[in-house]
């Protein structure tokens, strides 16, 4: 039994943290909002094909995250927990697949460190929490490349079926980039290890794996095209991934840096140890140790592709986080046997001190700046876990036991992620307009918007809210009903004011977003 408790207790932790309120926080976030919206519409319909949100075809993602939703709706309700479900259960799969890879290529410490470092990251976490594709597409990935290493490194030339299979499900949550990223490095791992040869790509199954992957990734594709006359295609490859990469959109911009910025703050607070860790790992014998050189070609591929694309998004480089965490358990696990002033960790432990001291303050500064949150201000505290447990790693270092230093990081980073998703997020978003709207409104009577909806309100509708174009389509609705309500945003208001002697229900700032919500009453 013993060989087991590890991977029990990390399994135990995984949920904990991973599944940490996914039922107490309102579906409110705009992604998160309108990819449960649209489950929740196929649901409905049972249709299986076009995505649609508030009834209008939607063209963003692909289905598959939409499938595993509605199985959960269908299961549990359309509820919270039920559109987080499966978000939640693959970040489980994901840390238990790192273990696992870890584990047969190094020592269980190293597997061990690599798990805790992404549970040890709020950003992971945070992945995890939402009803999005993203948590779909990083556990693919992670499995696609996993299974890649194994076969060919363990020669098992079977298993780069499971490659093909999970790269058709990854273009099934987001598209083309699930197979360029993954096909790339393969593609570039083969020839930094000298296995570029005919014998190994003979070896990878290649017509067939291709096969395996059209069987799998295209009748969805097809079948959408037929039903919508290729308007869902032309919007979905064109829009959403080539204009992505081209274009900045929905001002989700930078410059280059910013892409390996992210990466740092999205693995706080074991990223502390970056450079130490490249510069060892860099240094490595990769014959004999190929894991190591395998993870600095995938965080160097997703580093370098999302730093020259002009749309910039934090979560896009996520997929790559369990092998950062690979490379800096390697480094932190084997201190035992490395020089410690030699990679001078005094610095890195110095400056994450500074870190968790400057995260508190700045959410104590941050609050305040969003109007409806200025009472919310005490929340900062639950930060003040961080330094306290910087405090005790500095404490733990100065003794030289790099166990307990570590052991100090990594659990006050936890505990925090326990108070964020329990009692800070959760307070913060349930001063948004939607759930501060819906218990004022009589939702039997009419309701309509003009121009803008914040798409929280399907979701928790749950039914069609008509849209309308123009102020005469305002003026005609609300002749055709005697009551009802209007849903709006502060700047379209002055058009409609003077139609009717509206009631103004509620007027909120979107929380963290720039529109102010109004819903209005007309009798």
């Amino acid at each position: 039994m013993k060989p087991f408790l590890p991977l029990i207790f990390l399994i135990l932790l995984s949920i904990a943290l991973l599944f940490s309120n996914i039922w107490g926080q309102p579906v409110y976030i705009l992604d998160e909002a309108k990819n449960a919206s649209c489950a929740r519409e196929m649901f409905d319909r049972g249709d299986f094909i076009v995505p649609t949100l508030n009834e209008d075809i939607r063209t963003d993602k692909p289905p598959l995250h939409y499938f595993f939703m509605m199985l959960s709706y269908k299961l549990f309700g359309i509820n919270e927990f039920s559109a987080r479900f499966f978000s939640s259960f693959f970040g489980v799969l994901t840390v238990l697949l790192t273990y696992a890879l870890a584990k047969r290529f190094f020592k269980g410490t190293v597997a061990m460190g690599s798990a805790l470092v992404l549970l040890s990251s709020l950003h992971f976490n945070l992945q995890f929490h939402f009803a999005v594709p993203d948590p779909y597409l990083i556990f693919f990935i992670t499995i696609a490349l996993c299974a890649f290493f194994i076969a060919l490194e363990e020669h098992r030339p079977n298993v780069f079926y499971v490659f093909y299979a999970a790269l058709a499900l990854g273009v099934l949550c987001k598209g083309p980039v699930a197979i360029a990223l993954p096909g790339l490095i393969a593609l570039l791992y083969l020839i930094f290890s000298k296995q570029l040869t005919f014998e190994k790509l003979k070896i990878m199954r290649i017509p067939s794996g291709a096969l395996l992957f059209l069987l799998i990734a295209v009748p969805w594709f097809v079948l959408v095209g037929q039903a919508t006359e290729n308007q869902w295609l032309e919007s979905f490859f064109f829009k959403h991934n080539v204009s992505r990469f081209n274009k900045t959109m929905e001002g989700h911009g930078g410059p280059f840096y910013i892409t390996p910025l992210f990466a740092l703050i999205g693995l706080l607070p074991f990223s502390i140890f970056a450079p130490q860790a490249f510069y060892v790992a860099l240094k490595k014998d990769y014959k004999t140790q190929p894991l190591i050189l395998f993870s600095l070609l995938v965080v160097g591929v997703f580093i370098a592709f999302f730093s020259i694309s002009q749309t910039k998004l934090p979560n896009y480089i996520v997929p790559m986080y369990p092998f950062f965490a690979i490379i800096l358990a390697y480094f932190i696990y084997e201190q035992d046997v490395l020089n410690m002033r030699r990679y001078k960790l005094w610095i890195s432990f110095g400056v994450y001190f500074v870190v968790t001291l400057l995260i508190p303050i700045a959410a104590y500064v941050a609050l305040p700046l969003e109007k409806a949150l200025q009472s919310l201000q005490h929340l900062a505290f639950y930060f003040g876990l961080l330094p306290v447990g910087g405090l005790l790693a500095i404490y733990f270092f100065r003794k030289r036991d790099l166990t307990k230093a570590n052991l100090s990081i990594a659990i006050s980073f936890m505990l925090t992620s326990l108070c964020f998703f329990y009692i800070i997020f959760p307070r913060i978003y349930q001063e948004n307009p939607v759930i501060i709207s819906l218990p004022k409104m009589d939702t039997s009577q009419p309701i309509a918007y003009y121009k803008r909806l914040n798409p929280s309100f399907a979701f928790y509708l749950r039914r069609p809210i008509p849209k309308l174009h123009s102020v005469d389509e305002v003026k005609t609705y609300i002749a055709e009903n005697p009551k009802g309500y209007l849903i709006t945003e502060r700047k379209r208001y002055k058009d409609i004011s003077d139609l009717h002697e509206f009631e103004i229900i509620t007027e909120r700032k979107d929380t963290f977003e720039r529109p102010v919500t109004m819903v209005l009453k007309w009798k």
